[in-house]
């Protein structure tokens, strides 16, 4: 416990130093644009498990979970324009899903029965929940600033919203909640390794492009992207792993 609150507490402080300009400001939206949108984000799980549901009560609940997605999407490209700038192309090692895909390798899977919609649902379930926890972190970030906390707020309302409708279609298609229950908490492990992955990733390309300011903070990340990196690479299995360099 005392190892992930000091991992959310670094968190918060790397992104108060590297999102102090409009260059790292179009980089973080960009990347949360994509998390919501059909390229490679949560919109793209919608589109596969559409056709398969049937449930009238069911594809009523999956249409109002994607509109959300939707208006995200847009509330953070908007953003951007609104800066006077347009989203940057992002590579696969800076996109959650893909990076969470690695892990778990069902993205492309045809969805052919219900235990195909449970691992779409699952999948979401635990997106959704990081979502909450990187808004909230967002909300110290940028404690400041109305026109993005008032984003974020809205964000998180709809997020904890579709916790319910996740549990609410694996409910109707599981007949084992025990089994499922295991299901979810192996992707929630899954999850917060890809995460780590992740943030590394982030926190390496925002170094790169010189998003933080001063060689002494530029070393002290770096040090502790060190440490991250070795913490990844000796968990079982994920030895070969390597970030983007820094």
């Amino acid at each position: 416990m005392r190892t992930k609150m000091l991992e959310n507490y670094l968190n918060i402080q790397f992104m108060k130093q590297a999102l102090t300009n409009k260059k790292g400001l179009v980089h973080l939206f960009s990347q949360m644009a994509d998390a919501e949108g059909g390229n490679s984000g949560e919109l793209h799980l919608f589109d596969k498990i559409e056709d398969y549901i049937q449930d009238p009560t069911i594809k009523k609940i999956v249409k109002a979970h994607k509109a959300d997605e939707e208006k995200h999407e847009q509330m953070f490209l908007d953003y951007i324009e609104m800066l006077g700038e347009k989203p940057i192309p992002l590579t696969d090692d800076i996109r959650l899903l893909k990076v969470l895909d690695s892990e778990l390798n069902i993205l492309n899977n045809e969805i052919k029965t219900d235990q195909d919609v449970i691992n779409i649902m699952a999948l979401l379930l635990v997106i959704e929940e990081r979502a909450i926890l990187e808004f909230q972190n967002l909300l110290q970030v940028f404690d400041k600033d109305w026109a993005i906390k008032s984003m974020l707020e809205e964000a998180i309302k709809d997020e904890e919203k579709h916790l319910k409708f996740c549990n609410k279609i694996i409910s109707h298609y599981t007949t084992d909640e025990v089994e499922v229950n295991k299901q979810i908490e192996e992707y929630r492990r899954l999850e917060d390794l890809s995460y780590r992955k992740l943030s590394l990733n982030h926190m390496n390309y925002c170094l790169n492009e010189n998003f933080i300011e001063g060689s002494f903070k530029q070393n002290f990340w770096r040090f502790l992207g060190n440490i991250a990196k070795s913490g990844i690479q000796n968990e079982k299995g994920h030895e070969s792993w390597e970030p983007i360099g820094a």
